[in-house]
């Protein structure tokens, strides 16, 4: 991509969304990561009708960015930064534990439907505080995570009329 007087090179990120990309200026050893990689806080990851799994599109684009360790790190919200490679170590082990957390939960209930997953996961705010097109949010998170998981082999989406999930029966 021209810049004035330089080139940014685009590194296609898919996750946070299907297109979503980081821009590296070398010559300054500068990664505009957008909402790829936030320094404190991880992206909403959630199901689309674009993308299938957008969780496991993540964290191949997480592995992909990782290798700019180097530089310093410019996201879309909150400040700047330096380690982009221990911060994606942060954020795969996050999303491990949002899959072991699911299925904690599925243990213990057996079947259940996406949303009735949700609401018994731990959110940052309390699930009584997360509200109105929050709620949205955290459903398409979980359900990427779960699509994630089936992908993986370690659920199930049984057949009916009402999507309703559960362990896969190796588990």
């Amino acid at each position: 991509v021209p810049h004035g007087d330089r080139t940014l090179r685009a590194i296609w990120t898919p996750g946070h969304t299907p297109g979503h990309i980081c821009l590296h200026d070398e010559a300054r050893d500068v990664l505009l990561t957008g909402d790829h990689v936030l320094p404190r806080i991880s992206p909403n990851i959630g199901l689309t009708l674009i993308e299938d799994d957008p969780l496991s599109s993540f964290i191949s684009s997480l592995e992909r960015v990782a290798e700019f360790d180097s530089a310093e790190i410019l996201p879309a919200h909150e400040y700047r930064f330096r380690g982009i490679a221990a911060r994606t170590v942060a954020l795969l082990q996050h999303h491990q534990e949002r899959c072991d957390e699911i299925a904690m939960v599925l243990r213990t209930v057996g079947e259940a439907t996406a949303w009735q997953v949700t609401e018994k996961l731990t959110w940052s705010r309390g699930w009584e505080n997360v509200k109105g097109v929050m709620r949205r949010s955290a459903l398409a998170e979980t359900a990427a995570h779960m699509q994630y998981m089936r992908k993986k082999g370690t659920l199930e989406l049984l057949d009916g009329t009402v999507r309703r999930w559960r362990l896969a029966e190796a588990m």
